[in-house]
């Protein structure tokens, strides 16, 4: 599987903004280059964003992002962050399975880990570092996969 550039700032926008072909998954703001002809049966792209606060990326909030079934993100940081998948695109009153939460990543002062997309749905994600309080900061992102 080949192995996309970095979500930058302007990237995120302009494939937000739907400025970049839909063939051309590229999300290196730099020096995009064209992706290869997506699969017959799907996606099988992997992903990598930067996970950290949106302010320190040029963003105010991580946007939406569209995937394919197949594809993967791969999240990495810098710092005391962790991942968990959240049942709402809002920060929840608490981080626990009880409460609908699932620990993707433990907290750790940097790392990387890697989300398979394998069903269409809408997925988010957050940072519960702070009693919740990246989250509210803006570590929260959620992607749209599409059959």
């Amino acid at each position: 599987m080949p192995n996309k550039a970095l979500f930058a700032a302007a990237a995120l926008l302009a494939l937000v903004a739907g400025a970049m072909p839909a063939c051309g998954r590229s999300l290196h703001a730099e020096a995009p280059t064209p992706a290869p002809a997506p699969a017959p049966d799907g996606g099988s792209e992997v992903y990598e964003l930067e996970w950290g606060f949106p302010s320190a990326l040029g963003l105010t909030a991580y946007p939406t992002i569209t995937l394919k079934v197949g594809d993967a993100v791969t999240f990495t940081w810098n710092g005391m962050h962790d991942v968990w998948r959240v049942p709402e695109a809002a920060c929840p009153s608490a981080f626990d399975a009880g409460a609908g939460s699932e620990e993707i990543a433990p907290p750790s002062s940097g790392g990387t880990t890697t989300v398979l997309f394998d069903t269409p749905g809408a997925y988010h994600f957050a940072c519960s570092i702070g009693n919740g309080g990246h989250c509210s900061n803006g570590m929260l992102v959620s992607f749209e996969v599409e059959a």
